[in-house]
């Protein structure tokens, strides 16, 4: 994959024309799936490269994603996307005028053919539009935005739906699991003394569900394991089915499933314990597993 990082700068390596669809891509819901699958089916039929332009953050104070950067690029290469342009969201990329833009577009990348939602917008003050783009002589290829019981997928939709702890609806409009990558850290080890070990992860910049108990499987390296899953003030605490090494400083993707619960206060160990005990039980049957069992896929 090339990444690059201004637009000002020109692409000499750049001998076919290129096609492009820019955005955020927060989510990365099925709207934006939808959006760059076309983009990539028209690429290969006009024979251009493919192109996506997206931000490095938005100008939002404490403003939470869903992936980091590295985690989207993989994405965007899973579509068939290697070439994308990473922007910084400065206040001269956002006083730009349009007409700049697409000037440059045109002259660094031999980009003149879009690929966007109905309603894209760009430029100074977002002035910049379709309409725009038609005006500086491109080829506009708009794409409508996909639906789910009549009310338009969004990012703000789905942030509400998981602050809300409704992971099934969320994995209906992303079209796969809700995930949480991280580093795994150490914590208080309490899982470990009830015997129940955990991998813990935080991050600050990421968007977590609702504080509770989720079913989920977890990544370590090149496998998936079953794993049962706590949420508290933004730290993820994962006890996985069939896994009892303890290290830490690595990566980890926690998938989550279904919410069996919220969070509870207990009055001893033994209540928790039992508990913790039924929530296993209920993730066990939801996979159809033994308790040891290992999902590799």
């Amino acid at each position: 994959m090339k990444v690059y990082t201004d637009i000002k700068k020109k692409d000499l390596t750049r001998i076919k024309k290129g096609i492009i669809s820019i955005g955020f891509f927060d989510s990365m819901h099925l709207g934006h799936i939808k959006l760059l699958k076309t983009l990539v089916s028209i690429a290969h039929k006009k024979k251009m490269i493919p192109y996506v332009l997206t931000y490095d953050h938005l100008p939002v104070k404490k403003h939470k994603k869903f992936f980091n950067l590295t985690d989207k690029l993989k994405i965007f290469k899973s579509l068939g996307i290697n070439h994308v342009i990473v922007t910084h969201f400065d206040d001269a990329f956002k006083q730009m005028p349009p007409q700049d833009f697409i000037a440059h577009m045109k002259k660094n990348f031999l980009i003149s053919d879009y690929v966007v939602g109905h309603d894209f917008h760009f430029g100074s003050h977002q002035e910049g539009s379709i309409k725009t783009l038609m005006q500086g002589h491109c080829h506009i290829y708009p794409v409508d935005p996909v639906t789910k019981k009549g009310k338009i997928i969004s990012t703000t939709y789905i942030k509400d739906l998981l602050l809300e702890g409704k992971i099934e609806q969320t994995r209906d409009l992303l079209g796969r699991p809700y995930s949480i990558s991280g580093i795994v850290t150490k914590g208080k080890q309490l899982g470990r003394v009830l015997g129940f070990p955990t991998m813990n992860i935080s991050n600050d910049n990421l968007i977590f569900p609702q504080d509770g108990v989720y079913i989920t499987k977890t990544k370590v390296e090149n496998k998936t394991y079953f794993s049962m899953t706590y949420v508290i003030e933004e730290i993820v605490e994962s006890h996985l089915l069939g896994y009892n090494k303890f290290s830490y400083n690595f990566k980890i993707k926690v998938d989550f499933f279904k919410k069996i619960r919220d969070n509870q206060v207990f009055n001893n160990q033994d209540d928790l314990i039992t508990q913790i005990k039924k929530d296993l039980t209920i993730t066990e049957t939801f996979f159809s597993i033994g308790s040891h069992q290992l999902d590799t896929n």
